[in-house]
């Protein structure tokens, strides 16, 4: 299905399911927000860790173009150096209580294999990770369709599948939000919060790059 979106006025034809930044490349559109110099940024990283994509979408800022799917027709700006705060929320929502015996947040290779071993001793699991697609950046090209296309896809196939299977809960577009102690974590997903009280946590983010500053690089 196709989508006419709105950037500053143009209309940008884009596919359902696609991210926002590839539909913007498509129309050459290449400078997505300003930085406090007035230079311009883009697409970079594509896996929301620069923070350069970032743009206003229907009114609020600091959405990323690189991980928010089109599922609509949406009205976007350039963001600004310093967006503006969104208007506080009518009230504050009552977060539902989950006590899990495990927690894993992270379901790359390192979380899908945590929580694989935990559900193997009959442990409560729940998998969260803010990915809609599965496998991280080491397996996420097994989602797509079609037979594997080396070992390591063909590894992940098979993991993802084992996990979805053991019956441990898996959320998938879930963002962490806070963590205190107890260890008690807060969790945004399905459009509400949730206090998740784990007897145990499993910490299987990842890693990014370290880039090496230079002088007069922005």
């Amino acid at each position: 299905m196709t989508v006419t979106l709105d950037f500053e006025g143009s209309p940008v034809p884009a596919i359902a399911g696609e991210s926002i930044a590839a539909a913007l490349t498509r129309a050459g559109i290449r400078s997505l927000r300003v930085t406090r110099s007035g230079a311009e940024r883009g697409v970079f990283c594509g896996m929301e860790v620069c923070q350069d994509c970032l743009v206003e979408v229907d009114g609020t800022a600091n959405r990323s173009t690189c991980m928010t799917k089109v599922d609509g027709a949406v009205v976007m700006r350039r963001q600004v150096a310093v967006p503006g705060l969104p208007p506080a929320p009518p009230a504050v929502e009552q977060a539902r209580t989950l006590t899990p015996d495990v927690l894993v947040v992270g379901a790359g290779a390192a979380g899908l294999h945590a929580a694989l071993a935990v559900r193997g001793r009959g442990a409560a699991v729940l998998l969260v990770d803010e990915r809609p697609t599965d496998g991280r950046q080491y397996f996420k090209q097994c989602a797509h369709p079609g037979p594997a296309r080396d070992a390591q896809a063909a590894h992940g196939a098979q993991l993802m599948a084992e996990v979805a299977a053991s019956g441990a809960v898996w959320w998938r577009g879930a963002e962490v939000w806070g963590a205190f102690g107890g260890p008690t974590l807060f969790v945004r997903y399905g459009g509400q919060s949730h206090r998740i009280d784990a007897h145990r946590v499993v910490l299987a983010t990842g890693a990014n790059e370290r880039p090496w500053p230079v002088p007069g690089w922005t």
